[in-house]
């Protein structure tokens, strides 16, 4: 805000910053303030993780920029948003957990091995009676994404053919990425549902 001493009155920057505050206390929002020039005001507005189920979209932040900036500055507002984007980990829960070691036929002392963490946590992870903080999500979330490679290149480098699908959280481009160093040259990628449908030919 210190960008604005010089155009705003010592009362509206802090009648600013309360309402900035607001939002970051309420919806995690963050302004920062890029440039102030003959041609308008440029802030960053950027939602962090969401404290609340509210998820702004890239028109929405735009329009709380400037909606907040416009009271006070009579020149263009030029909003530069950048909308919370989930982690493919928040899908990780106990049950996600349990359909992935039996997908796989993974049992619990290879998980305990295999990350070393004791089965008595791991447990009352699987088991929904302790939460995942987001560390663990993610431990979960790459430890079966290791699997989930692990197979694809399996079919990929073997004389597979036919539909092989993989969920769509694991991420399209590594999947194209992996196809593309292969001996395959017409693979079909193709989105379905909550699926990756990769067709070996």
């Amino acid at each position: 805000m210190d960008k604005l001493s010089d155009v705003l009155t010592p009362d509206a920057i802090v009648r600013v910053q309360n309402e900035a505050s607001n939002y970051l206390k309420q919806d995690n929002l963050f302004f920062t303030v890029l440039s102030y020039e003959q041609e308008g005001l440029t802030v960053k507005v950027e939602q962090d993780r969401p404290l609340t189920e509210k998820i702004y979209t890239f028109d929405e932040l735009v329009f709380i920029a400037k909606d907040l900036f416009g009271r006070y500055i009579i020149n263009e507002v030029f909003a530069h948003p950048h909308p919370y984007v989930e982690s493919p980990a928040e899908v990780v829960n106990g049950k996600w957990v349990q359909l992935h070691m039996n997908h796989y036929e993974i049992r619990l002392k290879n998980v305990a091995f295999q990350t070393g963490i004791d089965k008595t946590n791991l447990s009352a992870w699987i088991n929904e009676k302790r939460p995942m903080s987001r560390i663990v999500k993610a431990m979960f979330f790459n430890f079966f994404k290791v699997y989930a490679i692990n197979d694809l290149v399996t079919n990929l480098s073997g004389e597979y053919k036919g539909y092989y699908y993989i969920k769509k959280y694991f991420g399209i481009e590594l999947v194209e990425r992996l196809v593309s160093l292969t001996k395959h040259k017409d693979v079909v990628i193709t989105e379905s549902g909550e699926d990756i449908k990769i067709f070996i030919p």
